[in-house]
């Protein structure tokens, strides 16, 4: 009996030895597991790899749309350019044909006969465009009503002020000085005054940014 216990015994260990083996072959799926974890590595790497490049793709629409947006400002800016230089020039003509229409009115002037009506205008049209009392001088005299018709129907800024386009800053502005003086509402009483001093600090503010 002792001999076959002791021959039973290794059968037993083979059995249980049998069953580890069979855990450990059960327990090998991690390997498995593992694989699976690469395969999803892979997938992120790809997506990484996608957003960096959908990241690339967007600061290039970026920079291209900011440079479109330079170009189209700098266009907006060379027609406003255009445009203030056109005004500009369409002001200095209007000026130009307004001081022709007082040239031609100053020979019609000359040129009409004396006395009765047209003496009379011509006296009036030379009065108030040359024989002002209000003509800028050394000296300023007093304010008359002509002075005031004068300032209110000149055709003109350069009119109003009694310069011409050869005038330069400084005679343009000796000219503003003497008139607004005289025609300030605290000195001058005449009707219409008032008006007429705005008439010149606006002649002489439009004429100011032209001479810029």
């Amino acid at each position: 009996g002792a001999g076959l216990s002791s021959k039973a015994a290794p059968f037993v260990s083979t059995r249980k030895r049998a069953r580890e083996e069979s855990e450990l072959s059960a327990g090998a799926k991690p390997f498995v597991a593992t694989g699976s974890a690469k395969g999803q590595l892979e997938a992120l790497e790809r997506k990484k790899r996608e957003l960096q490049e959908k990241i690339r793709e967007k600061k290039r629409k970026l920079a291209e749309d900011e440079i479109f947006r330079q170009k189209q400002q700098a266009l907006r800016d060379a027609a406003k350019h255009s445009q203030e230089v056109a005004e500009r020039r369409a002001k200095i003509a209007r000026l130009q044909g307004g001081f022709a229409k007082v040239k031609q009115h100053l020979v019609d002037t000359n040129q009409a006969p004396a006395g009765g009506l047209g003496g009379a205008a011509a006296g009036g049209a030379m009065a108030g465009a040359q024989g002002s009392s209000l003509k800028p001088s050394s000296k300023l005299k007093e304010v008359t009503r002509d002075d005031v018709v004068r300032v209110l129907h000149a055709l003109n800024d350069y009119d109003v002020l009694q310069v011409n386009l050869a005038s330069g800053s400084s005679e343009i502005r000796k000219n503003f000085l003497k008139l607004s003086r005289a025609f300030h509402p605290d000195k001058c009483r005449v009707e219409g005054s008032k008006e007429a001093f705005q008439r010149v600090s606006k002649a002489y503010q439009n004429l100011k940014k032209l001479m810029a």
